[in-house]
């Protein structure tokens, strides 16, 4: 049976089963390997934990927008600088070259794993396909 036998959630439904399925696990797992004594116990301190994240994603959005919009700053360099800050931090020491193999591998691997469930996988391609409608009508075609 394919992936996408069945049809494609809505751009909400799909950003939330990416946001339980796949956002949610990752943190929790990276949490858990990088500082275990903040891992929470209970759902309340998982939500809460959610929460804060959520509250400095919207910060760090906010700041880059505002860069980005104040006067004579083009939005293209300011996007570069932010994509060249995520390189650097996620430890390429070149475009195509990661220092740490390992994490490499297991990324891959549990990008196989997401994409092997049929919920992630549809939602993915959702919202692909939304953001392609979006280029389309802004290209005017």
């Amino acid at each position: 049976m394919s992936k996408t036998a069945s049809p494609l959630p809505e751009g909400d439904v799909a950003y939330q089963n990416l946001f339980e399925g796949v956002d949610q696990r990752v943190f929790f797992a990276k949490l858990a390997q990088i500082r275990p004594q903040y891992y929470p116990q209970t759902e309340k301190q998982a939500q809460r934990l959610i929460e804060i994240g959520e509250s400095l994603d919207a910060i760090d959005e906010e700041e880059a927008v505002k860069a980005a919009s104040v006067g004579g700053v083009d939005p293209f360099d300011a996007a570069a600088a932010a994509l060249g800050g995520v390189v650097k931090q996620a430890g390429y020491e070149y475009p195509g070259h990661r220092r740490d193999q390992e994490e490499r591998v297991a990324a891959k691997q549990a990008a196989d794993a997401f994409a092997a469930d049929p919920t992630i996988y549809n939602s993915v391609l959702a919202l692909k396909l939304a953001q392609a409608e979006r280029v389309k009508q802004q290209l005017g075609a």
